[in-house]
C-alpha cells in the first residue's frame, strides 16, 4: 500500500517538474525576441552576440534596441533556469531517496 502512494507521489512530482519546464519554454521562448536580434545572432546565444558587439556596435544602438537586447538576454537566462531547475530537483530527489 505504501509503495502505491510513493509511486503516485513520484509521478505527481515528475509531472510538476515537467509542467515547470513547459511553462518556462512557453513564457521565455526565442520567438519573443526582436526580429533583428534573431537575424543578427544566427546560431549564437544572445549572451555571445551581446559580447561580440559590446565594443563596436552597442554604443550605436538606439535606446529601444538596447532594451530589446536586454530583454532577449533576460529571456535566454530564464530559459536556462527553467530548463535546468527540474533536472537539479530530480537529482536532489534521487540523492535523498538513495539514502
Amino acid at each position: 500500500m505504501i509503495d502505491r502512494y510513493n509511486d503516485v507521489a513520484f509521478l505527481s512530482g515528475m509531472g510538476f517538474l515537467f509542467f515547470i519546464w513547459v511553462i518556462g519554454e512557453f513564457f521565455f521562448r526565442k520567438s519573443k525576441d526582436a526580429t533583428w536580434i534573431q537575424k543578427a545572432r544566427g546560431n549564437k546565444p544572445v549572451r555571445e552576440y551581446r559580447e561580440s558587439i559590446a565594443g563596436q556596435k552597442f554604443g550605436e544602438l538606439s535606446e529601444i534596441e538596447k532594451q530589446q537586447l536586454i530583454a532577449a538576454l533576460k529571456n535566454e537566462t530564464f530559459r536556462y533556469v527553467f530548463r535546468w531547475a527540474p533536472w537539479i530537483l530530480i537529482i536532489m530527489l534521487l540523492i535523498i531517496g538513495a539514502e
